[in-house]
């Protein structure tokens, strides 16, 4: 009668396991899906903030050629002179690889300077692409003493 009653209580053991398991293998599925999706929720949050970075960056650019065009006109002296001034700096930038904003500042100051030296805005232009391009070639070549000092020399 022992093993009976031991048999009786392993098939009650082994009933309850099963519902048991079933139960927890509910509930881990369950679990399972909602780790899923916060993980889901989470990539998403961090595309978010990838994407707000990215627009943050935009709206500083488009702020940094705002103020660089404003500058460019006030040393260019009109709006006309500025718009040519302004293709002048974008067709360099596509030639050179060089920033639109340091081109622009360069340029606005080689034209502030013109004045005292009667040159007409081609002539600035002309400076400009050449000094452009001087720099690019002393970059290329890492000459950053050079570099520094031509920079400095223009500030």
């Amino acid at each position: 009668m022992a093993n009976a009653h031991k048999v009786e209580i392993e098939v009650a053991a082994k009933n309850k396991t099963r519902d048991t398991i079933r139960q927890a293998r509910i509930e881990l599925d369950c679990l399972s899906k909602q780790l899923t999706s916060m993980n889901k929720q989470f990539f998403v949050l961090v595309g978010a903030f990838r994407a707000l970075g990215q627009v943050k960056s935009i709206v500083n650019l488009a702020e940094d050629i705002q103020l660089s065009n404003s500058r460019l006109a006030v040393s260019v002296g009109n709006m006309r002179k500025a718009a040519q001034a302004q293709k002048e700096i974008a067709t360099l930038a596509q030639e050179t690889g060089g920033g639109y904003v340091a081109l622009s500042q360069l340029y606005g100051r080689i034209a502030v300077q013109a004045s005292a030296y009667n040159l007409q805005q081609k002539q600035v232009a002309q400076l400009t692409r050449v000094t452009a391009k001087a720099l690019q070639k002393l970059q290329n070549k890492k000459c950053k003493k050079q570099t520094k000092m031509i920079k400095k020399f223009y500030r």
